[in-house]
C-alpha cells in the first residue's frame, strides 16, 4: 500500500473518529444514565473530536515524511490505535466508572477489577502509541542534512 492509500485511510478514519466524539456528546445530553461518570463521557467526547482532527492532519502531511515504508506503515497503524484505544477506553472508563487511570475526572466510583484492568490497559498502550507514531512522524519531517 502506497502514501497515498495511508493518507486517504487516516482522512477517513479521522472523520470516523471525529464522528465517534459528536456522537459521544449526543449521548450525554440523550443517554446520560448509561454513564457512570457524566464527566468522563465528556472528555470521551473532546478526545474524539480531537484526536479525529489529529488522524486528518496526519493524513495530510503522510507524504511530506522521509520514511521507510515499514515505518509509515507502523506509524499509521500505532495512530490507528491510539485513537480508536483512546476514544473507547474513555467511554468505557464513562461507562464503568473507572477511576485508576482516571483519577483527575474520577467521582468516586470505581469498576470491577476486570472493568479497571480493561479501561487502564487500552488507556496506557493506546496513548503510548500514540506518542511513539509522534516521534517517527517528528524524524520524519526532520530537515535534510546539508552535506
Amino acid at each position: 500500500m502506497n502514501h497515498l492509500d495511508l493518507s486517504r485511510r487516516l482522512l477517513w478514519h479521522g472523520l470516523v473518529v471525529f464522528l465517534l466524539g459528536l456522537v459521544s456528546g449526543l449521548a450525554i445530553l440523550m443517554a446520560v444514565h448509561i454513564f457512570t461518570n457524566p464527566r468522563l463521557a465528556l472528555s470521551s467526547h473532546v478526545i474524539g473530536v480531537t484526536t479525529g482532527m489529529f488522524l486528518m492532519l496526519n493524513g495530510l502531511f503522510l507524504d511530506r515524511l522521509r520514511l521507510s515504508d515499514r515505518a509509515v506503515r507502523a506509524t499509521f497503524w500505532m495512530n490507528l490505535y491510539g485513537a480508536y484505544g483512546n476514544w473507547g477506553g474513555t467511554v468505557l472508563a464513562a461507562v464503568f466508572g473507572t477511576q485508576t487511570l482516571t483519577t483527575v475526572t474520577g467521582n468516586g466510583s470505581s469498576g470491577a477489577a476486570w472493568q479497571e484492568m480493561l479501561v487502564g490497559v487500552l488507556l496506557t498502550t493506546s496513548g503510548t502509541g500514540t506518542m511513539i507514531a509522534c516521534g517517527i512522524f517528528l524524524w520524519g519531517l526532520r530537515p535534510q542534512a546539508i552535506i
